[in-house]
């Protein structure tokens, strides 16, 4: 609680008496005026008119609308896209996670790449866990390569070892373009002269410590591609097929292409192997995807909504209805996947809904326009408690405006209680941290409620002699002091994701790694630490500037395992985390009085963080330490200050 929190007497706290002493704000009684129930109203203004509205649309359509829904659901474009999508990425992204599993198992030492066993097991691992895969390839940076793959039909996987032959040029540029890939995989599509056919290329590169050690390829026949749209076929509807587009002009996959992939019409042709060949949408043959236009695509193309967009037809030439969506993530060039029907298919039921959605239409509008006039009051007022408690989401409760009274009896009772509840979260805010409440409430009930272990990284600071330097203050000295460094503590804590938990005289535990994971906790604790002492330095300055006394503090870092969660009793709890990982940052808190000299602020941690943040080569290492209730001993290190 600060000081302007009790000073004023805003609406941020309680009101202040005649007396001058403090009570919780009380809206009183509803002063006795005439109030209509908001049934009344609703039952006799908004219930009559849309009862006459839906009572004359169903009547008119009711036969109709039942054959449209029927229809239409079976016909919805986008769950039917979203069917197809599905199935590709289900397809295709196992295949970059293998590619990636592959390239951290090398790049992590798992396993040796001179080593073509360990390779081989592993990518035949893959293939026979994916059918689609049609080969795996390891390139090194010396150009030798080792591949596994179904190269002379499905029933068979062959291992190919180039390790200590010549490079060709196709290698050479194959290792150029992996090294310009910036991320971690890159989609691509290459020509691949020994097979005479285009092949989708998962490209990974191996980097360790940032040196490039190769790169892993995962191939994608396009035959697969075509196996899995002429499969995708809907119940009961003719001619329903799915396609595959890349770019604007060619197909990437359709039935036609399944069982032999496409091939350039000269296939001795001297073929750059990134120079994708692929069948244009005339080359296929296909009447439907003749029709598509070019503008269309363009449409889907510039997209991004996900939806489904109506391919136009040719005036005249009313055969096919295709719908398409941009795929992404597969490469340089969207893909556009295609679902075609006949329009009869469609046509009956959409001519049906629109003579019945006219007739409905009419009636409707006629009703929504007196029942506006109608509600405007009442609309007016449940959109200002809407607005009002929409602003309590982010638990700003001083902001929280307060809702004025109103004729109608829910509304005006909804307003007093909701006047009520603002004014008892005021109270409320100052006693439960914010920032966790937040947390908590971003991880779901589920995370309210258990309690389960984590990996933690726990922080305790403490003032050295605190208690000889408050024995000279006054009472309100102490707590502007204690509130001044907490606010200055908890601001660096927190600009790093962490959750102050408690004050303990004049200590603090905080945590990082819960509720949400965070992977690098032990990191951000050590930030928050460093920045701490920058702040204490800072402020340290300013106190021997204005004659006062300088403050000096210690700070404990342990990671570890802790039971994190709602922690107390059945009539109030805390959120928390006990275990050994607590007890030890305490402990190496308390182990700072031994190191202490007139550093501002000495931070001690354990093995477990120096090492979970990497940065054992940065700090101080004060040996090997025995710990107050703690079983055997504990390496300590000691974190550079500004102080040091």
């Amino acid at each position: 609680m600060t000081q302007s929190d009790t000073a004023d007497g805003s609406a941020d706290g309680p009101a202040m008496t005649e007396s001058g002493s403090t009570t919780p704000r009380s809206f009183g009684d509803l002063p006795k005026r005439f109030r209509l129930p908001i049934s009344t109203v609703l039952l006799v203004g908004f219930g009559g008119l849309v009862l006459i509205a839906v009572a004359s649309v169903l009547v008119l359509g009711f036969g109709s609308a039942t054959r449209n829904t029927v229809d239409l659901l079976r016909l919805s474009t986008d769950q039917r896209l979203d069917v197809i999508e599905g199935h590709i990425r289900g397809q295709l992204d196992p295949v970059r996670r293998f590619g990636l599993a592959l390239a951290g198992e090398i790049a992590g030492g798992g396993i040796d790449p001179d080593d073509t066993d360990q390779l081989e097991d592993f990518m035949r691992g893959g293939l026979n866990a994916m059918p689609q895969v049609f080969g795996v390839q390891y390139l090194q940076a010396d150009l030798d390569a080792f591949a596994v793959g179904r190269w002379f039909g499905p029933d068979e996987i062959i291992a190919v070892d180039r390790t200590g032959k010549q490079a060709n040029d196709d290698q050479r540029e194959h290792f150029d373009y992996i090294a310009g890939i910036d991320g971690d995989y890159r989609y691509y599509m290459i020509w691949i002269a020994e097979l005479g056919q285009t092949l989708l290329n998962v490209d990974v590169p191996v980097r360790r410590d940032g040196t490039l050690l190769g790169g892993v390829s995962v191939i994608v026949s396009l035959g697969s591609l075509g196996d899995l749209v002429a499969q995708l076929r809907v119940p009961g509807i003719q001619d329903a097929h799915a396609y595959i587009l890349y770019g604007r002009d060619h197909v990437l996959a359709h039935r036609a292409m399944r069982h032999n992939p496409w091939r350039p019409t000269d296939p001795d042709r001297d073929t750059d192997p990134f120079d994708i060949p692929l069948p244009t949408r005339a080359e296929l043959n296909d009447r439907a995807l003749s029709l598509i236009q070019a503008r269309d695509i363009d449409e889907v193309l510039n997209d991004d909504s996900g939806h489904a967009q109506f391919g136009a037809l040719p005036e005249g030439d009313p055969e096919f209805v295709l719908l398409g969506r941009k795929l992404t993530g597969y490469g340089a060039e969207p893909w556009v996947i295609v679902q075609q029907y006949r329009i009869e298919d469609v046509g009956t039921p959409i001519a049906r809904l629109f003579r019945t959605g006219t007739a409905g239409l009419v009636i409707l509008l006629v009703s929504v326009l007196v029942a506006l006039l109608i509600g405007r009051r009442i609309t007016r007022q449940v959109r200002t408690l809407a607005d009002a408690a929409n602003s309590l989401r982010s638990l700003e409760f001083a902001s929280a405006p307060r809702i004025p009274d109103s004729r109608l009896r829910e509304l005006a009772n909804a307003g007093q209680a909701f006047n009520a509840m603002v004014s008892a979260l005021r109270w409320f805010e100052m006693y439960v941290p914010k920032s966790l409440v937040l947390r908590l409430m971003g991880e779901g009930d589920g995370a309210i409620v258990n309690s389960a272990e984590r990996e933690v990284t726990v922080m305790f600071t403490d003032i050295r002699g605190f208690t000889p330097l408050s024995q000279s203050m006054s009472a309100n000295q102490v707590a502007a002091l204690l509130n001044a460094h907490f606010t200055l503590l908890a601001r660096c804590i927190e600009a790093e994701g962490g959750t102050v938990d408690k004050y303990i005289g004049d200590s603090i535990m905080a945590f990082w790694g819960a509720p949400e994971d965070q992977a690098d906790h032990a990191a951000r604790a050590m930030r928050a630490a460093a920045a701490i002492a920058r702040e204490m330095a800072t402020d340290n300055a300013r106190r021997r500037a204005a004659g006062d006394d300088e403050i000096r503090m210690r700070i404990g870092i342990n990671s570890g395992p802790a039971v994190v969660g709602n922690i107390g009793s059945s009539s109030r709890i805390n959120y928390t985390l006990v275990g050994e990982t607590v007890n030890v940052a305490e402990r190496l808190e308390g182990l700072g009085k031994t190191v202490h000299g007139d550093e501002d602020v000495v931070v001690l941690l354990s093995t477990a963080t120096a090492e979970a943040a990497g940065l054992t080569g940065d700090l101080v290492s004060l040996g090997r330490h025995e710990l107050r209730g703690h079983a055997g001993e504990v390496t300590v290190y000691r974190m550079p200050t500004p102080d040091m």
